[in-house]
């Protein structure tokens, strides 16, 4: 840009000297010239600068952590553009790391598009954004802010470690030592069988019993539904936590695989309170791992296991504690009460 302002200069002081030494037309036409190229040029800048539109897009919404994520930027105009630049800023909400480069796209299209690479090192959501971009003009003299475009995010993930435990087998176990079998509500999954000595009469079917003239009574279904506990600490190195999320992704999966749904819980540094997510679905652990990858990993170790102790909350069924090496199951913490 410099080199444009000083040739700029050159031929403005040229065509001054050569209007102060030749008073004819040619030296006073080219004089005219010089003057009205500069807020000339300007102005259709200006026309193409309101036009033009920067937007961001990510190849993909999850990444897993090491490999690398593709981030399009690209910019329409209703007019040929000069040359675009824009800083983008790419930063791990979860771990605090922070990257920046510098786009330029090339001069005279209308719509063109550009890709940059960002390497994906630990786990959380990374949040691309454009602190500045600018626009030179024509002449290649002065630059204009662009509007920019609004932030994008990914998340990086760890790949999951499946959990090599038996958990049909440790559900069974505990249930199987007397513990608390659930009945169906009224109306759901229930059966219908004849009157025995000792049922209760609320529970005769009377519309059944006088279609087929012998007494009949509705029996619920008894089913197991454990509540489950699933705790680990959030905080430490980034490292440490890229293991403890591929660890609870693994153990997750296979509650959800089982049916079994659970209840995340972690400790927020900020808030000074546990926070606790219900997890019945995938779809509702993915949107659990995208609060957690949002979430600032604070420094300082905090053992998950004593802030449960502590804490005010009710018994569970069973209580799993995710760590980077290993996953603790209820048989082997002395049972899964709180």
């Amino acid at each position: 840009m410099i080199r444009y302002r000083v040739f700029y200069a050159v031929l403005l002081l040229a065509a001054t000297a050569f209007y102060i030494f030749d008073t004819g037309y040619l030296s006073w036409f080219l004089l005219i010239v010089e003057l009205l190229y500069l807020p000339l040029q300007l102005l259709l800048s200006l026309i193409i600068w309101k036009g033009i539109e920067l937007q961001l897009s990510p190849g993909c919404s999850e990444v897993d952590k090491g490999e690398e994520l593709t981030l399009i930027a690209s910019y329409r105009s209703r007019l040929p553009v000069s040359r675009v630049t824009m800083q983008v800023r790419f930063e791990n909400q979860m771990t605090g790391e922070c990257q920046e480069q510098k786009l330029r796209f090339r001069n005279g299209a209308q719509e063109q598009a550009v890709k940059t690479q960002f390497l994906c090192g630990h786990c959380g959501m990374v949040r691309c954004s454009v602190p500045r971009a600018r626009m030179v003009d024509l002449a290649g003299i002065f630059t204009l802010k662009v509007a920019v475009p609004a932030p994008v995010c990914f998340q990086i993930l760890t790949k999951e470690k499946p959990f090599a435990e038996n958990l049909e087998g440790i559900v069974q176990a505990d249930a199987s030592e007397g513990m608390a079998i659930k009945a169906g509500k009224d109306g759901e999954k229930s059966t219908v069988r004849e009157y025995q000595i000792g049922d209760s009469v609320r529970d005769i079917h009377w519309k059944l019993t006088s279609k087929l003239q012998k007494p009949m009574v509705r029996e619920a279904e008894m089913s197991f539904d454990p509540s489950v506990l699933v705790a680990f600490d959030f905080s430490g190195p980034p490292e440490r936590m890229d293991l403890i999320l591929g660890r609870l992704r693994g153990l997750t999966s296979a509650l959800l695989e089982c049916a079994y749904g659970c209840m995340l819980v972690w400790y927020d540094v900020r808030s000074a309170s546990l926070v606790k997510e219900p997890v019945e679905s995938r779809e509702d652990f993915a949107e659990a791992l995208r609060r957690i990858c949002s979430t600032r990993l604070p420094e300082q170790a905090e053992d998950i296991r004593s802030l449960l102790r502590r804490s005010d909350e009710p018994e569970t069924d069973f209580l799993f504690v995710v760590g980077p090496d290993r996953v603790d199951i209820p048989g082997e913490m002395g049972g899964g009460a709180l």
